[in-house]
């Protein structure tokens, strides 16, 4: 599966990334949303691993974008603040799953391959 992974953490982009391609993932790492949105439009991916709250462009004004790109994309949330706040901010979008740092890797993982099972 192609997956695109945006934070502008690039630690937690990267492991992250290095965990997906040991699962035999392709993924690409993008630091903001302009750049996430700017390479979805390029080229499409098969899923969408966000950060919420990054510097100029959300993870939700992201989203919006891609989706207004390719309204069936995959899109699973990571966010620091509380699930309920960002329920109410990514409700109606569409997303897959919305994760609260810190996150159970695997727990992420299974979702992928779920999802990857449905698409």
């Amino acid at each position: 599966m192609r997956i695109m992974i945006v934070d502008d953490n690039i630690d937690a982009a990267e492991s992250l990334s290095d965990l997906l391609e040991l699962e035999g993932h392709q993924v690409e790492i993008f630091l903001s949303g302009e750049s996430a949105v700017a390479a979805y439009n390029e080229s499409e991916f098969q899923m969408v691993i966000t950060d919420m709250k990054m510097p100029g462009m959300s993870g939700v004004e992201a989203i919006r974008q891609i989706k207004a790109i390719n309204k069936n994309a995959s899109v699973i949330v990571i966010s620091g603040n509380t699930v309920r706040e960002d329920l109410e901010e990514v409700s109606g979008l569409g997303i897959k799953a919305l994760f609260r740092k810190p996150y159970d890797v695997n727990e992420l993982i299974h979702r992928i391959h779920q999802q990857s099972l449905t698409d």
